[in-house]
Parts: C-alpha cells; structure tokens; sequence
C-alpha cells in the first residue's frame, strides 16, 4: 500500500520518494508514518514558497523606492516636503563643509 502512496505523488515530492525506497523502509513503514513524513515535507515546501515571496516583495518595493529617490532627489514614500527639503539642505550643507576642507 505504502508503495502505491509514493507513485502517486506529485514530482516535488520525488527526493522524498527516492530516499524512502533507497533506505528499504516499505515493508515495515506504516501509513501513519508516510502521512507524517509527507505532511512535515508538504509545510517546509509551504514555507520556503512563503519566504521566497516575501523576498521578492521586498525586492519589489525596494526597487520601488529607488525609483522615488531617483526622481525626487531624497524623498522617500510617505516622506513630506519640508522633510524632503531639510534633508536636501543638510546634504548641501556637509558638501560645503567638505568642500571648504580641501
């Protein structure tokens, strides 16, 4: 029974299959067993899916947000005018001190 279960499933599951059958555990594996290994497999794939979206979300709004700091100089998303502008002036400020050192 236990070796019907494995052919049925889908290919993300085939290290899984492959290192079951390698190790000759079909005879005494018990579907309990099978269900375990299968459900915890089944999680992990979940939650690296998760995490890889999560990581090109933040990928994605980074690059978002560069954009924004190309064509308005310093100013971030949700950043207001006048931050903007203090932020720009302190840039200039600390350009002509370092210009005056040298």
């Amino acid at each position: 029974m236990v070796h019907k279960i494995l052919q049925s499933l889908p290919p993300s599951f085939d290290h899984l299959v492959i290192t079951i059958e390698e190790t000759n555990y079909l005879e005494t594996l018990e579907i309990e067993e099978l269900q375990h290994s299968l459900e915890v497999h089944e999680y992990i794939l979940s939650e690296r899916k998760c995490i890889q979206e999560q990581a090109l979300q933040a990928r994605s709004s980074f690059k978002g947000k560069n954009k924004e700091m190309k064509k308005g100089g310093l100013k971030w998303k949700g950043q207001t005018t006048q931050e903007g502008d203090a932020v720009e002036t302190m840039k200039r400020k600390n350009q002509n001190v370092s210009g005056d050192k040298n």
